[in-house]
């Protein structure tokens, strides 16, 4: 209590120049659109909103939307990645469950491109349920990850440094364009997913669908549309849109938000229209029982998730991840820094062993490990059983009522010396 009043004044004293960081990841325990709504809220409360040394407000101004000319794909009449929730666009555990039940339609097909479903969804145990459903599974990818050799078909694919990728819309206190563009000629048999697209397109009587020649070419004719020097913009990388910058609240700079309204809404008359609470309220969340701990994830500096695990060189630099435990549970436990324990969370399910590394920097009531580690696939062959996969320690997870978000943080375990 004492530290909340004290943050309270400090916000206060400063205000209006001070920053309320969201933070990157926000599905923590099925509360966040709340949570979230309560961040912004405060950060109204306090005048922040436009001010210097506060937060920006975004350029004025924004890029034209651009489709190559291309007919838009036709949409179903029932949604399976949207599910029940009225405020989400899509959600992964959606398609998950309709390729699972057959509901709202059946689901015989899956692409999936860059992604490790077995690595990035709570409960893999239903992941894998559905991928055995599935009559065609086929991956699009540069690693030979768990996800991926279940595929029937892989297609591999050029890495970031092999292919064009589009224009990148940039939006800080300025509006500008950056690209992303190959140094070297795809290696071995490998092509870029756009590639892949326009041959099936092809293949599959969609050609109006397709890309009609190269994707520098479409990124060429997108920098036209923007307005933008494509010479200048390859060369250097990045460029600017002039006089975009409007970062501050001025009497000619006046501020649109995107509420119904276009103010800040403390009361959301959406929200309450829906069934919702209209402003914040708190809920007591679930808290760790005695001899157990709340199972907190999140990234190395060094690893992009599981993207990078077994890169020779980033590899070298972290092999595999440890769990952080406060300094002090370590000793009241008897468990020296560098001992290896297992994990066994609230559904019995047992982690294989982990390096412990005590320190002062996490809450006594949590442990940590970064994402990632913990791989089964042999191809992987650096990464092969590295660590602990934080994934099939999260049995369970908590949706957000209002948006669907997973909040994976409600998974609690147990440390096992007897590792």
């Amino acid at each position: 209590e004492e530290q909340i009043v004290e943050a309270a004044r400090i916000l206060g004293r400063y205000a209006p120049n001070v920053v309320i960081h969201p933070g990157r990841h926000s599905a923590w325990h099925g509360n966040d659109t709340q949570r979230s709504r309560a961040m912004a809220i405060l950060t109204g409360i306090l005048g922040a909103w436009g001010r210097s040394g506060g937060v920006w407000m975004l350029p004025k101004v924004k890029f034209p939307g651009f489709n190559d000319g291309r007919p838009a794909s036709p949409k179903a009449k029932q949604s399976a990645v949207k599910g029940e929730y009225y405020f989400t666009e899509a959600l992964t555990q959606k398609i998950r469950r309709a390729i699972r039940t057959g509901e709202p339609y059946p689901i015989k097909a899956l692409f999936m491109c860059g992604a490790d479903l077995l690595r990035c969804l709570p409960s893999p145990e239903l992941t894998r349920e559905a991928i055995n459903k599935l009559e065609l599974l086929v991956a699009i990818d540069i690693m030979p990850g768990e996800s991926v050799m279940l595929a029937d078909v892989i297609l591999p694919e050029c890495t970031y440094l092999e292919r064009h990728e589009g224009l990148i819309s940039v939006e800080t206190r300025e509006l500008g364009a950056g690209i992303r563009q190959p140094v070297i000629e795809p290696m071995y048999d490998t092509k870029p997913a756009w590639w892949m697209g326009r041959e099936l397109c092809k293949r599959m009587d969609l050609e109006q669908y397709a890309l009609k020649d190269t994707w520098e070419a479409r990124m060429q004719r997108q920098a036209a549309a923007w307005k933008i020097d494509y010479k200048k913009l390859a060369d250097e990388g990045y460029v600017s849109v002039p006089n975009s910058s409007a970062p501050y609240i001025t009497p000619e700079n006046q501020p649109v938000f995107k509420t119904i309204s276009g103010k800040i809404e403390l009361y959301s008359e959406e929200l309450e229209d829906e069934g919702y609470d209209p402003v914040p309220q708190y809920k007591a969340l679930s808290q760790p029982e005695k001899g157990t701990y709340r199972l907190i994830y999140g990234r190395s500096p060094v690893h992009t998730f599981s993207r990078t695990i077994n890169n020779q060189w980033l590899w070298e630099l972290q092999k595999e991840n440890e769990l952080w435990l406060n300094i002090k549970e370590a000793r009241l436990l008897g468990i020296k820094n560098g001992q290896m324990v297992r994990l066994e969370n609230q559904d019995k399910v047992q982690s294989p062993p982990v390096r412990v590394r005590a320190t002062e920097r996490i809450r006594r009531d949590c442990v940590y490990v970064v994402h990632g580690f913990g791989h089964n696939a042999p191809g992987l062959s650096r990464a092969h059983k590295r660590g602990i996969c934080d994934q099939q320690l999260i049995s369970k997870y908590k949706e957000d009522p209002i948006c669907g978000a997973t909040g994976m943080r409600v998974n609690f375990v147990k440390i096992l010396k007897e590792a």
